[in-house]
């Protein structure tokens, strides 16, 4: 049985990594959405390529979205 409970901590310790790794990259994502858009509302990147970069930004940030939820769905049980 001790193997079984090793295999459960294994796959517990890769789901939290996987999840650390999403969370992570989505708020930097955040991060780098929110300044492009910072920079618009002070008058700066108003132009084509600022929209462009914000808009491209933004899909970046649902993929990222759409990643970390398909990662929470495969949370393993928490180990006993």
């Amino acid at each position: 049985m001790a193997g079984s409970d090793e295999d459960a901590r294994a796959r517990w310790a890769g789901w939290q990594q996987a999840h650390q790794l999403a969370l992570g990259a989505l708020q930097e994502a955040e991060a780098a959405y929110h300044r492009l858009t910072a920079r618009q509302a002070f008058g700066r990147g108003a132009d084509e390529e600022s929209r462009r970069q914000r808009r491209e930004a933004l899909a970046r940030l649902e993929e990222l979205r759409v990643r970390l939820d398909e990662i929470r769905e495969q949370r393993p049980p928490f180990p006993d």
